[in-house]
């Protein structure tokens, strides 16, 4: 009866004892899991590092027999490393035709499709390789072609900043409609051809406003916005998709989406009309400026830059010529102010931050 009695304290310590240990050993064990949660293997299409499975169908023998291993090895350094895309493709495509069960061949043929922009091959690649290879399809081929369309979409947003902010190149306007396509985005595709008509109806409006000798490019390149949109419009017709209607405006008429530019076009005028007759201020330079690189126009931001120094050297005659010490010094100071403006112009300009 004592032992019983003596017995139950020393139960109650080694209980009291273990159950802390016991509670970081299943928090250990949590916390292992969750961290072999998020090591999960992601796969990413441009990840050169990536893990590629095998097939099942896949046979070492027959691979090293067929001499692909050394071929492969040596196409990828001389080809696709040195960003020979084309050539690599071509050997990449006599790879899988002699051996088609050999995973990474396909993953870097599909990547150098997708390097030469032909972002359709490259899925076909991946697609091919789903039908070859089925039983990598579900953990390896579908997120292997889920990643490429990411890459994709990021691709279209970064060139959709470059058409909005930077780039006058058709080549531009049409590798992003080509994105938009590829991704089925008929909202993105009808916003490019969209913006091509903007740009045609600026340089109509450009044209109208301008000497002689510069209307016929105006015109020019007005005529070569509106034929990229119609043909923009064939392609999206031959996808069967439902393209947007014109939005050129009557003849003699301003469409909705250049009003703004045609205000400021109008306030261009005057102030340029007032840099180069009367007695501007500081601030209408700065102002013509901006509104030349609102209107895509860096020839006349660049002429801007040459009216301040015209301004510098009538202050400074001034300047000379001045009665008295407070106006001389008045005019000292309004040619440091033209002096700076002038300075970060011109670093804007030669920086690239003036236009593409």
């Amino acid at each position: 009866m004592s032992t019983a009695v003596n017995l139950n304290p020393i139960f109650k310590v080694s209980m009291a004892s273990l159950l802390p240990s016991a509670f970081l050993v299943l928090a250990f064990l949590y916390a292992g899991t969750a961290d072999a949660q998020r090591r999960v293997r992601t796969v990413g299409f441009l990840n050169e590092r990536l893990s590629i499975p095998e097939s099942e169908r896949f046979k070492e023998a027959d691979y090293i027999e067929s001499g692909m291993g050394l071929r492969f090895g040596v196409d990828k350094r001389l080809s696709y490393f040195s960003g020979q895309y084309a050539e690599a493709i071509e050997r990449f495509e006599e790879a899988v035709s002699s051996y088609p069960y050999k995973a990474e061949i396909w993953v870097f043929l599909a990547r150098s499709y997708f390097y030469e922009r032909n972002p359709d091959l490259a899925k076909q690649v991946i697609e091919r390789a789903a039908v070859t290879m089925p039983d990598l399809a579900p953990s390896f081929w579908t997120p292997l072609l889920e990643s490429m369309l990411g890459e994709i979409r990021k691709r279209a947003l970064n060139m959709q900043t470059q058409v909005d902010f930077y780039s006058k190149s058709q080549d531009d306007f049409l590798s992003l409609f080509r994105l938009y396509l590829f991704l089925e985005d008929e909202e993105g595709m009808a916003s490019v051809i969209g913006r091509a008509e903007g740009k045609s109806s600026k340089m109509s409006i450009l044209a109208t406003m301008v000497s002689s000798e510069s209307r016929r490019r105006y015109s020019e390149e007005a005529d070569r916005w509106t034929a990229l949109a119609e043909k923009l419009r064939g392609e999206m017709l031959q996808k069967n998709y439902s393209p947007p209607e014109s939005l050129t405006a009557p003849q003699g008429e301003i469409s909705p989406a250049i009003a703004a530019d045609v205000e400021l076009l109008d306030r261009t005028r005057f102030l340029q009309l007032k840099v180069d007759f009367y007695q501007p201020q500081v601030e209408d330079f700065s102002e013509l400026f901006e509104n030349y690189l609102l209107l895509d126009l860096v020839e006349g931001a660049q002429g801007v830059i040459e009216a301040l120094d015209r301004e510098i050297i009538r202050v400074q005659f001034q300047a000379d010529t001045a009665t008295d010490f407070v106006q001389e010094s008045q005019f000292l100071e309004k040619i440091e102010r033209i002096s700076a403006v002038k300075i970060e112009k011109s670093k804007r300009i030669n920086s690239g931050e003036a236009g593409p």
